[in-house]
């Protein structure tokens, strides 16, 4: 088996990650908190928070956010 995987179909990066996860997780019951299951989300290659995607690439801002702002009527005077 290929020294980048674990199991079998499984890269060690993967691995390592849920690993991190589960700890995330583990020490949070520890400490008596919760987590929303409906808001988290685990295992995916990007994420919209506060009009953001986030992923891999960095942050930008979200088409609706852009949309929003494009729609903005021109200014009819100096102080608008």
């Amino acid at each position: 088996m290929d020294k980048g995987f674990v199991k079998p179909g499984v890269r060690k990066f993967v691995w390592d990650h849920i690993q991190d996860n589960s700890n995330i997780l583990a020490t949070l019951e520890d400490a008596g908190l919760t987590i929303s299951g409906e808001k988290s989300l685990f295992g995916t290659p990007s994420i919209k928070i506060v009009g953001f995607i986030c992923n891999k690439d960095g942050r930008r801002p979200s088409r609706e956010k852009i949309n929003k702002i494009m729609a903005w009527p021109p200014p009819e005077n100096l102080t608008q």
